[in-house]
C-alpha cells in the first residue's frame, strides 16, 4: 500500500467512515423531548401499579408517551420522555398485586390466586383522573421535570 492510488483509496474509505459517523451524531429528528418523573398517590397512599400517559396538547406535537408506575412512582429518560410543552395526564390502574409477575404461566399463575385469594383487587379511579382526565403538565427543556399527582376519591 506505498502507491499514491492505494493511499489515495485508504484516505478515501477513512473520510467516508469519518463523515457517516458524523452525520450520524448529529440532532435527533423530531420534536424535542424531556425527562419526567414523580409520584402518583390514590387517597395519599402510593399508587401500587399502573400506567401514566402524557397526551400533548395546545400544539405540543409529538407522541403520546406512558410510564409504569410502581410502588407509586413512575419515570422516563428523555430519550423516552414526553415532548416538550403541555400535556394532558391520565392514570389508569393496574392490579395491585400482580399474581403473574415473574410466572411461567400467566393465566395459569392468576387462576390459581383467583382460587386461592378471591377476585383480584384493582384500584378504583375516578374517570376525571383517566379517560375523562382533568390533570395536566407541561414539560420544560433541559430540566429535571417532575410532577406529582395526589388522586381524591370522593364518596358521592
Amino acid at each position: 500500500m506505498n502507491t499514491r492510488a492505494d493511499r489515495r483509496l485508504m484516505f478515501s474509505a477513512i473520510a467516508s467512515i469519518g463523515l457517516s459517523l458524523v452525520a450520524g451524531c448529529g440532532v435527533a429528528k423530531g420534536p424535542a423531548r424531556a425527562a419526567v418523573s414523580g409520584e402518583v398517590t390514590l387517597a395519599g397512599e402510593p399508587l401500587n401499579a399502573g400506567v401514566i400517559r402524557f397526551i400533548p396538547t395546545q400544539g405540543a406535537n409529538g407522541p403520546v408517551v406512558f410510564a409504569r408506575i410502581r410502588d407509586g412512582l413512575y419515570e422516563t429518560t428523555r430519550a423516552n420522555g414526553p415532548v416538550v410543552g403541555s400535556h394532558r395526564v391520565e392514570i389508569d390502574p393496574d392490579f395491585e398485586d400482580d399474581p403473574a409477575a415473574d410466572a411461567d404461566d400467566p393465566e395459569e399463575a392468576r387462576a390459581e390466586y383467583i382460587r386461592q385469594h378471591g377476585p383480584i383487587a384493582i384500584a378504583k379511579i375516578p374517570e376525571r383522573y383517566n379517560r375523562k382526565s382533568e390533570l395536566s403538565a407541561v414539560i420544560e427543556p433541559d430540566q429535571a421535570n417532575s410532577h406529582d399527582f395526589d388522586l381524591v376519591v370522593t364518596k358521592r
